[in-house]
């Protein structure tokens, strides 16, 4: 759930995309690629990017006009599953996971160009990134610990894993919060 600058609430549910208007909620009735939403993101530049099970689409919050991105995975092919929105550098870069999490792309807004950056088998159930300026770091969260990538040299830098003895998960990690000063 995010609200937009004009106050309208977005609502991603397995069912489909709603938003208010005044108190009533309502059924965004523009195609999407899929009505199982997995995330949404809200930009201040007047866009939600709404991922789904089949794709993201950005959706200009003045117009409604909706577009779904045309996503490719290394190998040209296009990404139609499980796709989340992890974070937008302003009008540069997105950066999603596709696959069922286990792999993370970044998307250049303007070329619509898509670049593979890490896979993971386990797959990643969230991940954060700093939001000011360009991404350096991302941490991934899986369900037994914790990856810190290094976006310049696209290296996994440190490894926090949670298990015990038999190798087994001790925890399962579904959320986290990166606060303002890059604490995870």
């Amino acid at each position: 759930m995010v609200m937009d600058k004009n106050g309208h609430i977005w609502i991603g549910t397995l069912n489909g995309l709603f938003v208010t208007r005044g108190s009533t909620i309502v059924p965004f009735t523009l195609p999407i690629p899929n009505d199982k939403v997995i995330s949404t993101l809200y930009l201040h530049n007047n866009h939600l990017y709404v991922g789904t099970n089949e794709g993201i689409t950005r959706i200009d919050i003045n117009s409604y006009a909706a577009t779904t991105l045309p996503l490719k995975d290394e190998n040209g092919n296009t990404i139609h599953n499980y796709c989340m929105v992890v974070h937008v550098n302003g009008d540069k870069m997105l950066y999603y996971t596709g696959y069922n999490e286990a792999s993370y792309y970044q998307y250049d807004l303007k070329t619509g160009k898509s670049t593979f950056l890490f896979n993971h088998s386990d797959g990643y159930r969230a991940i954060k990134t700093n939001t000011r300026g360009d991404v350096t770091k991302l941490w991934a969260i899986e369900t037994t610990g914790l990856l810190e990538h290094d976006m310049v040299d696209r290296s996994v830098r440190t490894r926090y894993l949670f298990k015990g003895y038999g190798g087994q998960p001790i925890l399962s990690i579904q959320e986290a919060r990166l606060d303002a000063t890059d604490t995870l």
